[in-house]
């Protein structure tokens, strides 16, 4: 389903309108990680003249836009000077031809806690219905849309231009194209990125580097190689950590030393009152028949690193962290642990988005889980410091809000 963007108007450049050429950018646009002044903005580009792009505020007229010289094919370009707080449009330009517009908004000043609202969903298989892309990319109202990992399902990649083959065919897709668009992307990969199940060190490493070759050219992140874990502040309100949960895993380390210290020091030195953790895959404990012997794919199945994270927050009393992760093919909402350690801290599953559900036969329930669906979805995550609260809302592919849960 084609989601068209409100502005019809043509980007004019010198004065003269710039026409959009789909077939010079066949994977539109996007941003991602926005900042209090400004983001990262994306395009394929095809084209053999000279590339730039054009932002403006999304209120003024594109002819008094700021102009940046960009480089193809897969154009990547870092706007800032931008005001705190503010939607823009963007375009990339060459000759007389344009891309699609983009929209993204900046990130809050710090000093500031409004409300913030992010969109979250992952595993998004080509070949599915991507109603539930669709539906999220008619929102104008996120501030940012956090990707859980499995955007694509490259199983059968093994080159560098095979893995670019399945990211086109997803993005070249108009659901895809228009929630890229619609706002701005922070992205963390799970396993099928890479393989089914990858875990570090089990793919060769010719395949690993064209793997994550092909993810740095496609999503719009600050980071261009690894270590992809980071964080992206929102004023006071919130603080989104980006973690990478499958490829520095070695025995008995679920993340890498270097990431777990890092991540602790974060959390401790922040000042925001919410504190998002962009796991890939789950942290909770799933004691529930079909989940147990896959134990070892997630946080649960490393008890060492799935411990020190977790008692590191509860011992330090960091308060407002919430877990959002994806994999499971499962939306679902719970305590992190039923007792002990972890068991004041929540977690959400997202998606999946365009995915065959889990066909577990006990999902999980009570008393730890509030609620758990197969159903295709994504998810709204309401941040209000205000009142203390994160409002958690699944919607369907025809929009319908299936479960509401304040955390």
């Amino acid at each position: 389903m084609s989601i068209a963007l409100a502005s019809t108007a043509l980007v004019r450049c010198g004065g003269q309108p710039v026409n959009e050429a789909p077939a010079e950018f066949p994977l539109g646009v996007a941003s991602g990680d926005p900042s209090a002044d400004g983001a990262i903005l994306w395009a394929r580009y095809q084209g053999s003249e000279a590339l730039k792009v054009l932002v403006w505020r999304a209120t003024a007229d594109a002819s008094t836009a700021l102009e940046l010289s960009a480089d193809g094919p897969y154009a990547r370009v870092e706007v800032v000077g931008l005001d705190p707080g503010t939607a823009y449009r963007f375009a990339f330009v060459a000759g007389a031809h344009r891309s699609p517009e983009g929209r993204f908004r900046t990130a809050p000043p710090a000093g500031t806690r409004p409300l913030v609202r992010f969109g979250a969903t992952s595993c998004a298989k080509y070949g599915w219905p991507f109603d539930c892309l669709a539906r999220a990319a008619e929102r104008d109202d996120l501030d940012a849309f956090l990707m859980l990992g499995d955007t694509v399902y490259a199983d059968e990649a093994g080159t560098l231009a095979q893995y670019r083959d399945v990211w086109a065919r997803s993005f070249v897709l108009p659901a895809f194209q228009s929630l890229r668009a619609r706002t701005a992307l922070i992205a963390t990969w799970d396993d099928h990125e890479f393989d089914n199940n990858f875990g570090g060190d089990n793919v060769p490493p010719e395949r690993r580097q064209a793997a994550e070759q092909a993810f740095f050219e496609h999503m719009p992140g600050r980071v261009t190689a690894r270590p992809i874990w980071r964080s992206v502040r929102f004023g006071d309100t919130a603080e989104v950590f980006v973690l990478d949960s499958r490829s520095e895993r070695e025995e008995p380390r679920y993340i890498s030393a270097a990431q777990m210290q890092w991540l602790k020091a974060a959390l401790s030195a922040s000042t925001a009152k919410f504190k998002v953790m962009m796991s890939s895959v789950p942290i909770a404990s799933y004691a529930v028949p079909f989940f147990q012997p896959f134990a070892d794919d997630r946080w649960e199945g490393f008890p060492q690193s799935r411990d020190e994270i977790l008692r590191h927050i509860d011992e330090q009393q960091i308060g407002g962290v919430l877990w959002v992760a994806g994999d499971f093919h499962l939306a679902c909402a719970g305590r992190v642990s039923a007792k002990g350690v972890g068991a004041n801290q929540y977690e959400v599953l997202v998606g999946p988005a365009a995915q065959m559900p889990n066909l577990s036969p006990s999902y999980p329930s009570g008393p730890q889980f509030d609620w758990s669906s197969g159903i295709n979805n994504y998810t709204e995550l309401e941040l209000d410091p205000e009142r203390g609260t994160i409002r958690a809302r699944w919607f369907d592919g025809r929009g319908r809000a299936l479960y509401t849960r304040d955390i």
